[in-house]
């Protein structure tokens, strides 16, 4: 056999242990296993990481998160987005921005949910008018040196 599949094997065995163990406890801190959970990260991409992604969060008893529920919100509104681009399908968007405001329904100063909200509604949604409120949100809940100083200008200048 390939090595590589060998190890797409273990990884994936590993990754649905991971999974099968936190849907045993009682608890879950999403914080400390999101790392497991979450492959879709930075510059590594693509749509079965990210079909897998979205399997692994939607197993998860959102109910048992006791620490890092607006983070798995955020992460699972990510995982939409990415679906709506590789699929095509709307849906995937919707949800993706309800996934974004629940994240902030629970922490009100997360900077990055706002940045998402800001980017779909511009971009996807082309409505520059939920833009310009949520841009104006992540600026103000976001270090002016962590902000996204040009998707800030193009959402101004409409």
């Amino acid at each position: 056999m390939d090595r590589i599949v060998i190890l797409k094997i273990i990884l994936t065995s590993i990754i649905l242990l991971s999974v099968s163990l936190v849907k045993a406890q009682d608890t879950i801190n999403y914080n400390e296993i999101s790392k497991d959970i979450v492959l879709n990260s930075c510059g590594n991409v693509n749509l079965e990481k990210t079909e897998t992604t979205y399997d692994n969060l939607t197993e998860l008893d959102t109910n048992k998160i006791t620490t890092g529920l607006s983070r798995y919100y955020s992460d699972l509104g990510m995982t939409l987005y990415l679906l709506s681009v590789y699929k095509g399908e709307a849906h995937y968007l919707d949800d993706a921005i309800e996934n974004y405001k629940k994240s902030i329904q629970i922490e009100k100063k997360n900077g990055n949910a706002y940045h998402q909200l800001a980017f779909i509604y511009f971009y996807m949604k082309k409505d520059t008018i939920n833009a310009k409120k949520y841009i104006n949100l992540y600026k103000k809940y976001t270090k002016e040196e962590n902000q996204d100083v040009e998707l800030i200008e193009k959402i101004e200048k409409k």
